[in-house]
């Protein structure tokens, strides 16, 4: 049995340096030669004396690379600008620095004078902090741009007013 799943490790091994190209696939057939030795110590010299060929036969990343491209989609740094201040974006502080980011208010809901949450067109959820007398209106463009103290300015476009402003989600 433990032949068995050697052998079949070996042979992903050796496939796959012969699928990548690999410089060492002589290396893999002298590995694969190990095989056929019946005795233990024997055959454990061999791989000992064969397998240092197969580091560079197989590239270090390919199976890596491979994984973490299935698994982790690429972000899109407009998408996640301002994240790094939510709960959700502080677990994933990585934050890919985007200076600013232009969208439309697809919404607007007003908790008090002054005091909204926005809904943006990218899908981003803001919180306008104050605002004074100046209204938000569905439709307004606005560029959002980090500020000083770890904070960030909304400029409504069509007034060129710059208002405080906290990403929610």
């Amino acid at each position: 049995m433990r032949d068995c799943g050697l052998s079949l490790l070996m042979l992903v091994v050796v496939a796959g340096a012969a699928l990548a190209g690999g410089p060492a696939q002589a290396g893999g057939a002298d590995v694969l030669a190990c095989l056929e030795i019946r005795d233990d110590q024997a055959r454990l010299a061999c791989f000992d004396r064969t397998a240092p060929s197969l580091r560079t036969a197989v590239p270090a990343t390919s199976a890596d690379a491979t994984v973490s491209t299935v698994l982790e989609p690429p972000r899109d740094p407009v998408r996640e600008f301002g994240r790094e201040r939510t709960e959700s974006g502080r677990r994933e502080v990585e934050a890919q620095q985007v200076d600013a980011i232009q969208a439309a208010v697809r919404t607007v809901r007003q908790l008090q004078p002054g005091r909204y949450i926005l809904s943006l067109d990218n899908g981003q959820v803001w919180y306008v902090k104050d605002a004074g007398s100046r209204r938000i209106e569905k439709n307004d463009r606005v560029e959002i741009k980090r500020a000083i103290m770890d904070g960030y300015a909304m400029v409504v476009n069509a007034t060129g007013r710059i208002i405080r402003v906290e990403r929610v989600d």
